[in-house]
């Protein structure tokens, strides 16, 4: 027993260590695989009966939180992989940063707010630290991996959102500049350019090319 009484003593309680250390060693070796324990009467103390909930709760769902704790990860790693494709944490920011230098020079207004806490370093740890759960098969080191994962997640969850943001804006901006050549198209005709025109035409189609070659760069 674990509460064995002290001396003759039967209400100061102490842990049978050599006990307490071979259940954990079994526990161990065992992959942290819990085992059925039969049910204890309601006549028990409330420390046991307390003691007996949590171990039926943790045989009951152990195993399947750390199974949906992978599949959530699994599914950050594919959101990533739907918004960057295969690109490298620098080509992803690098593309991002020549999209808004440009649009400054261009004198564009745009929508996405700068996040200078993110960045391919940071990005990087998270794909790491996620490939590396996913690729575990040892329940213990999985455990041990998921049980500090918190701020991971919420790195991801910033760097995802931020993507999107990107995604987004990038979007609306080609979408815009498509309208305006097209626009523009059609009030001018087959009439001759001026040169006013002929520069604004060159703009449109310079802002929707670096448009569609920043979205190109972070899905490559």
């Amino acid at each position: 027993m674990l509460n064995k009484a002290q001396g003759d003593s039967q209400d100061v309680r102490f842990i049978d260590a050599a006990l307490a250390l071979d259940t954990l060693q079994a526990f161990e070796q065992s992959g942290w695989a819990l085992s059925p324990i039969e049910a204890i009467g309601a006549s028990a103390s409330p420390a046991w009966l307390t003691a007996y909930e949590v171990y039926s709760a943790l045989f009951k769902h152990f195993t399947k939180a750390l199974t949906e704790d992978r599949e959530a990860i699994e599914g950050y790693i594919r959101r990533l992989g739907d918004l960057i494709g295969s690109s490298d944490p620098k080509e992803v920011f690098q593309a991002i940063n020549e999209w808004i230098n440009h649009m400054k020079q261009s004198q564009k207004s745009y929508r996405l707010e700068p996040k200078p806490s993110l960045n391919a370093t940071r990005l990087s740890k998270v794909k790491s630290t996620f490939e590396a759960v996913i690729k575990e098969q040892n329940p213990k080191r999985l455990a041990l991996r998921l049980s500090d994962i918190g701020p991971t997640v919420k790195d991801a969850q910033e760097h995802l959102q931020y993507f999107q943001d990107f995604r987004d804006e990038v979007s609306r901006q080609k979408s815009q500049s498509q309208q305006s050549l097209t626009q523009l198209r059609t009030e001018v005709g087959t009439a001759p350019l001026s040169l006013i025109t002929e520069q604004v035409y060159i703009d449109i189609e310079h802002i929707l090319t670096q448009t569609i070659e920043a979205t190109k760069e972070m899905s490559r």
